[in-house]
């Protein structure tokens, strides 16, 4: 599947016509469909950003169809590394953080859901 093929299928995810993913992005619907028959083969820098924040997508899949399709909203800088020292690992060292995350996770109170800003205590 080339570029327009995948701007097609998410732009129909999210539910919206071509033109208004044109307007979104600031092109005319005509170069939409051009773009989405892959009857233009390349697509500006500017026009692919726009068409990835349009579509929650990420720009290198939407180019070239490798990695995931949505882009992983990260929190903060810390977040942004963890997801980026996991993405980085081994297969076995990818299970191994999972576990200690989740055994992290285990280990803390949860907040209750009477007030879930107040940490419950448990002993």
């Amino acid at each position: 599947m080339g570029i327009g093929g995948r701007v097609k299928m998410l732009r129909e995810a999210a539910g919206l016509t071509q033109s208004e993913l044109a307007r979104r992005i600031g092109i005319k619907p005509p170069s939409l469909w051009l773009i989405e028959s892959g009857d233009t083969k390349t697509v500006k820098g500017a026009t692919l950003m726009r068409l990835s924040e349009a579509l929650n997508a990420d720009p290198a899949w939407l180019s070239s169809g490798r990695g995931a399709p949505y882009r992983m909203a990260v929190a903060g800088p810390d977040e942004g590394e963890l997801v980026s020292i996991y993405r980085n690992l081994p297969p076995d060292s990818q299970k191994a953080l999972l576990g200690a995350a989740r055994g992290l996770l285990m280990a803390n109170p949860k907040p209750s859901k009477a007030d879930p800003y107040k940490v419950s205590k448990k002993a």
